[in-house]
C-alpha cells in the first residue's frame, strides 16, 4: 500500500492496487492521477447517483476462499438504468472487478484476448471462443460513465462513453469486452449469489434480506394528477394505474413515455402492488405490474407479469396466465440450443422442448420498472418447456435475456404472499403446468405387471396341478358305404364334490378328407346329456410350386360344467373320406383351468393403467394445443 497526500486538500490518499493509477479524494472529490511519485489533480469528480446497491467502498467479501476488499467504484448509466463496477483488491495480491447490476453480482478478472473482434462485427447471439469455452453475446450497450470513486486502474470522467459487450457460456461463465480502451479489455468470471460472497461492512447489514423499499419519493402524475410514489432506487419508469400513462422518473420533468388509449381496458392485479413475500430466503416486494398480449390466428391472448424487488437480491417476476402462476428469475448462463424441426434447449442438466415463438406487446403498465417501459413495446420471445419449468429467451434490440420460471400452485403462492383473497380460477392448462399423471402412469403399469405375474403364476400352478388323466378313451373306425353306426363306450366315473370342466379330444387319420363326429355325453342314472358335434378335417397339396395344408387331424372341445356321476359316450361318425377306411379315437379327461379367464383378468387389470395413459396423453394434447406444435396440425401427440 502506498500513501500520498491530496494536492488539493492535503487529505491522505491510498493506493493499494499495483495497477491503480487514479484515486478520487473522498474529502474534496478531486480526481488524482498518479504519475510516478507525483499526483496530478485533473479536476473534480462528478457526483454519484443515489442507487440501491448494498456495497460501499471498504466492503469486504470472500470469493472462492480468497478475501477481498472493495477499493474503487465506477458507476455507469445505460438504457436500463445504472450499474456499478467495484474495483477489488484480494489478499493474495490479485485485482479484479465486482459488477453490481439489478441485484446480479458478477466477479471478473482481466484476461488476454487474441484478435478481439471489432464492435461493428458483433450482434446478439454471436459466438466467441475464448478461455477454452464457447461464449454467446447476450447484450451490446453503449453506456456512459456517471462518476468514479476510490482508487481505480483506469482514468474515467463523467459522460465518458463505454461501449461494452456482455457474453455468457452454457456453463454459467460471464465475460465482457470493454471497447472504451484500444485494444479492448477482456474480462472473464462468473455470476455469484449475493450470500455466497459473505459480505461484511455493507451500507446496510440488513440489505440482503430486508424489504425492497427505500425512502419514497412522492409526486403527481403529469397526465392526470393522481398521486404516485417512487419506492425503489433503480426505478426508471412508473405506470399510473389511474390513467395508464407511463412516466420517465429519471427525467426531472417527469416526461410521459406513453399514454393508454381512452378506450383501452384497465386491470386490477390479482396480487396488489406492495404485496411482500419471501423467495430464495429474502423478502421481495411487488413493485410493478404489466399486461402483455399476442395475437395468433386472429385471437388475442393476454397475461399479467408482476415485478418483485429486493435491494440486494435484485428482481424476480411472477407471471399469471388464466389463473396459472410461475415464479421467474434470470438465468445464470445461456442454454445450449439444438436446432431442428422441433428445437430443444439444455439448461442446468434439464432438456426443454420448444413450445412457441411469439411477439408480445405491452398493453398496460402500473407501478415501478427498472427500464423505460412503454406501452406498445414488443419483443421476440421463444419459450421452451420442461414442466414444471419454462425457459424463455427474449430478444429486444441489442439484448437477449434468458429467464427460467417454475410453476407454483396458486393457493401455495397466496400463502407465500400472505394474501387473504382467493386466487383466480384456473382455466385450461399452462405450458409448464405439471401433469397430475406424471409418475402415476408408470406406477399403474408397474402394478399391472406385478398383478399379471401373480395371475400367471396362479394360472400355471392350477394348470400344472390339475388332474388331467384320461377318464375314457374310445377307438372308432369309419368305413365308407356302411352307413352311420353308433359306438357306445363303457361307463366311467366322474368323481368330486362339484361340477368340473371336461375336455373331449377327437383324432382321425383323415387325408384330404373329413369326418364328422356326433358325440353325446350321457349320465347313466339321471339321463342328463351333453351333445357335441365336431369335425376333423385335413387337406394338403401344392400350388404354383408351393406346398400348402389346411385343417388338423385332431380337434378339442370343452364342456364347461359337468356334475359328478357315472357317464358314458355315444359316438356316431360320418363324413367324406374318399373311399378309404378312417380310424380314430375320442378321449375324455378333466380340462385344466382355462386361459380365457386369465386373459379376461389381464384385460380388466389393464383398464387402470390404460385409462391413466389415455388421460395423460389427453392432458399433454391439451397442453400443446396452443403451441407451435399443436397435435391437430403436426400429428405429434407428445
Amino acid at each position: 500500500m502506498r500513501k500520498a497526500e491530496c494536492p488539493s486538500c492535503g487529505a491522505p490518499v491510498f493506493f493499494r492496487g499495483a495497477t491503480s493509477i487514479v484515486a478520487v479524494c473522498e474529502f474534496c472529490k478531486s480526481t488524482l492521477v498518479r504519475k510516478g511519485p507525483q499526483l496530478e489533480d485533473i479536476g473534480k469528480m462528478a457526483e454519484l447517483l443515489e442507487d440501491a446497491t448494498p456495497i460501499k467502498l471498504g466492503t469486504e467479501g470472500v470469493y472462492r476462499g480468497k478475501a477481498f476488499s472493495v477499493i474503487g467504484r465506477i458507476q455507469y448509466r445505460y438504457g436500463s438504468g445504472v450499474w456499478n463496477e467495484w474495483y477489488c483488491f484480494y489478499d493474495d495480491g490479485r485485482e479484479g472487478w465486482l459488477s453490481d447490476a439489478m441485484g446480479n453480482y458478477l466477479v471478473t478478472f482481466l484476461r488476454p484476448l487474441a484478435d478481439p473482434p471489432k464492435l461493428e462485427q458483433i450482434a446478439p447471439g454471436w459466438v466467441l471462443q475464448a478461455e477454452g469455452k464457447r461464449f454467446q453475446v447476450v447484450d451490446i450497450e453503449r453506456a456512459q460513465v456517471v462518476a468514479g470513486a476510490g482508487e481505480l486502474p483506469v482514468q474515467v470522467g463523467a459522460g465518458w462513453d463505454a461501449p461494452v459487450v456482455d457474453l455468457r457460456s452454457e456453463q454459467g461463465d460471464f465475460a465482457t469486452i470493454d471497447y472504451s480502451e484500444d485494444p479492448p479489455l477482456f474480462y472473464v468470471g462468473e455470476q455469484v449469489p449475493f450470500e455466497a460472497l459473505r459480505f461484511t461492512g455493507l451500507r446496510d447489514d440488513q440489505a440482503a434480506t430486508g424489504p425492497a423499499t427505500a425512502k419514497a419519493v412522492a409526486f403527481a402524475c403529469p397526465a392526470c394528477g393522481a398521486p404516485l410514489e417512487k419506492r425503489v432506487q433503480t426505478t426508471e419508469a412508473i405506470g399510473c394505474k389511474s390513467c395508464g400513462a407511463v412516466i420517465d422518473v429519471t427525467n426531472p420533468q417527469a416526461a410521459i413515455l406513453s399514454r393508454l388509449a381512452e378506450n383501452a381496458a384497465r386491470y386490477t392485479p390479482a396480487i396488489p402492488l406492495g404485496t411482500r413475500g419471501r423467495f430464495d430466503g429474502a423478502e421481495f416486494e411487488t413493485v410493478g405490474y404489466m399486461r402483455r398480449e399476442i395475437v395468433a390466428e386472429g385471437t388475442a391472448y393476454s397475461w399479467g407479469e408482476y415485478l418483485l424487488n429486493n435491494p440486494a437480491q435484485g428482481y424476480r417476476w411472477i407471471t399469471e396466465y388464466e389463473g396459472h402462476f410461475s415464479v421467474v428469475r434470470d438465468c445464470e448462463g445461456v442454454p445450449g440450443l439444438t436446432p431442428g424441426k422441433r428445437p430443444v434447449a439444455h439448461y442446468r442438466g434439464t432438456v426443454f422442448r420448444h413450445f412457441q415463438r411469439s411477439e408480445p406487446r405491452v398493453t398496460y403498465v402500473a407501478g415501478e420498472f427498472y427500464w423505460r417501459v412503454r406501452l406498445g413495446d414488443t419483443a421476440t420471445v421463444d419459450d421452451y418447456v420442461a414442466p414444471p419449468l419454462v425457459l424463455s429467451g427474449e430478444r429486444t434490440g441489442n439484448e437477449i435475456t434468458w429467464s427460467v420460471g417454475e410453476y407454483v400452485e396458486p393457493q401455495a403462492l397466496w400463502q407465500q404472499l400472505g394474501l387473504k383473497t382467493r386466487p383466480p380460477k384456473r382455466t385450461g392448462i399452462a405450458p409448464n403446468q405439471p401433469s397430475p399423471y406424471t409418475g402415476k402412469v408408470l406406477g399403474y403399469w408397474k402394478a399391472f405387471a406385478i398383478l399379471a405375474l401373480v395371475a400367471l403364476v396362479l394360472q400355471a400352478f392350477f394348470r400344472l396341478g390339475a388332474d388331467t388323466r384320461v377318464l375314457q378313451s374310445q377307438q372308432f373306425d369309419f368305413v365308407p358305404g356302411r352307413g352311420a353306426s353308433t359306438i357306445v363306450t363303457p361307463p366311467f366315473e366322474l368323481r368330486g364334490a362339484k361340477p368340473v370342466p371336461l375336455a373331449v379330444r377327437s383324432m382321425a387319420d383323415v387325408d384330404n378328407s373329413w369326418v364328422y363326429l356326433n358325440v353325446t355325453l350321457i349320465e347313466q342314472n339321471t339321463g342328463a346329456t351333453y351333445q357335441l358335434g365336431r369335425e376333423v378335417s385335413y387337406y394338403h397339396g401344392s400350388s404354383d410350386g408351393e406346398s400348402w395344408t389346411e385343417g388338423d387331424k385332431s380337434d378339442r372341445a370343452r364342456i364347461a360344467s359337468v356334475p359328478p356321476g357315472l357317464y358314458y359316450l355315444e359316438i356316431e361318425p360320418e363324413g367324406d373320406v374318399r373311399g378309404r377306411r378312417v380310424s380314430g379315437r375320442v378321449d375324455v379327461f378333466r380340462d385344466p383351468p382355462d386361459w380365457a379367464n386369465f386373459i379376461v383378468a389381464l384385460a380388466i387389470l389393464a383398464l387402470f393403467p390404460a385409462r391413466a395413459l389415455w388421460r395423460s396423453v389427453a392432458f399433454e394434447r391439451q397442453r400443446w394445443a396452443e403451441s407451435d406444435y399443436a397435435p391437430a396440425s403436426s400429428g405429434d401427440d407428445d
